[in-house]
């Protein structure tokens, strides 16, 4: 019986990319005095711009010090914007640092590289917003994992649009076509008139599909396209590589060019 590897119940609420509930930013002293007594400042609220370092450094160790650190990750010098990495003892995340206000957000990063930072008009309105790219994964199978976000200067503060491997994995979901024959044991993966397909073992679980093994983003004179796999856990191995241009509008992102490519590790 072939049914759709993953339900898409719930995914079509999360297509924006601009998850708030898990992306939400916080600004020092933000708080009023009630809900300061309800839930106490988190630990990074102490940091003064003073505080940050001014040069980045070896992150090798940086997740295992025992006791509270903070890393410069990033800047953006024409426009006095920095970003920082916070470690598990100032709660994790990052800070961003426009002129002597920070803003925190529940972003990870990896240890392995620093990200990268363009400061430009990624949505044409006139002014400019900050995109990043973070190395959030990497695993001894060839898997390597990044996200983008959008952080976008607005009177009110600084709001993120997340192109997250998650969110970017989710959209495209809504575009192609998975579907999984326990009976046959055939996997296909199609897009437009283009399919893969593949025979996995008897073994294989209910869901043998992961979008975004491989997830990497690429700029080309201020715009951006996403490159994720289609991953078979039970061969190791990718069955085909999807490439989609993103168009960031300011609030939300949505694909445009979708291409399917058949990949040979299958």
């Amino acid at each position: 019986m072939i049914r759709n590897l993953i339900a898409l119940a719930g995914i079509l609420a999360l297509l924006t990319g601009c998850a708030a509930d898990s992306a939400s930013p916080s600004a020092a002293g933000d708080a009023s005095p009630a809900q300061a007594a309800e839930n106490p400042a988190p630990a990074w609220a102490s940091l003064t711009p003073e505080d940050l370092p001014g040069e980045t450094e070896d992150l090798s160790s940086f997740f295992a010090k025992s006791s509270p650190a903070v890393c410069l990750l990033g800047t953006a010098e024409e426009a006095d914007v920095a970003l920082y990495g916070l470690n598990p003892g100032y709660g994790g995340g990052i800070l961003l640092r426009d002129g002597d206000t920070l803003t925190h957000f529940d972003q990870a990063f990896s240890a392995l590289s620093l990200p990268d930072l363009w400061w430009a008009d990624f949505d044409e309105d006139g002014g400019e917003e900050l995109a990043v790219r973070f190395l959030t994964e990497q695993d001894d199978q060839g898997g390597c994992a990044y996200d983008l976000a959008f952080y976008h200067p607005s009177p009110a503060g600084w709001e993120l649009c997340s192109v997250s491997r998650d969110n970017c994995a989710q959209l495209l979901l809504t575009e192609i076509e998975t579907d999984w024959d326990s009976r046959t044991l055939q996997l296909t993966v199609a897009w437009a008139d283009r399919q893969a397909s593949c025979s996995l073992p008897e073994s294989t679980d209910s869901d043998p599909l992961i979008l975004g093994h491989t997830c990497l983003f690429v700029e080309e004179s201020g715009h951006f396209s996403v490159i994720l796999d289609a991953w078979v856990p039970a061969l190791s191995a990718s069955l085909a590589v999807f490439r989609a241009e993103i168009l960031y509008d300011g609030n939300s992102f949505r694909f445009q060019n979708i291409r399917m490519e058949s990949d040979p590790g299958v």
